[in-house]
């Protein structure tokens, strides 16, 4: 996801980026909204670290039945996340060499207005 280009929050893109943050976060690598073993990835039957707990209001859809698809903003759109500028030796596709992390404030345009963004940078 580039930040510095992609200012809809409806897009599949902020949704799998959104969803991979949600997932190294809480240990949840099947998005079922449970952390268990279920969810170890390396085969040894351990259950991954939890390093935030996030409350039901925090995610998309808000049905709790369902898998979780993003972390919402508190506008309900999926907040955007990238790392992009890591692997792009210009450093023209980020801002941050460690992470990006932002909410369109529930600006939605496909031209991104920067200055309404909650953004880390």
């Amino acid at each position: 996801l580039a930040p510095n280009t992609m200012g809809d929050p409806r897009v599949a893109a902020y949704q799998d980026a959104s969803q991979y943050l949600y997932k190294q976060l809480s240990g949840d690598n099947n998005v079922d909204r449970i952390v268990n073993a279920s969810d170890d990835t390396t085969g040894s039957g351990v259950i991954p670290k939890t390093y935030f707990a996030f409350k039901p209001n925090q995610l998309s859809p808000t049905n709790q039945a369902q898998n979780v698809t993003a972390i919402r903003d508190p506008f309900g759109n999926s907040y955007g996340y990238s790392t992009i500028k890591n692997s792009n030796p210009n450093g023209t596709d980020g801002y941050n060499p460690t992470f990006d992390l932002w909410s369109t404030a529930g600006e939605i345009t496909a031209t991104p207005n920067q200055n309404l963004w909650i953004k880390n940078w």
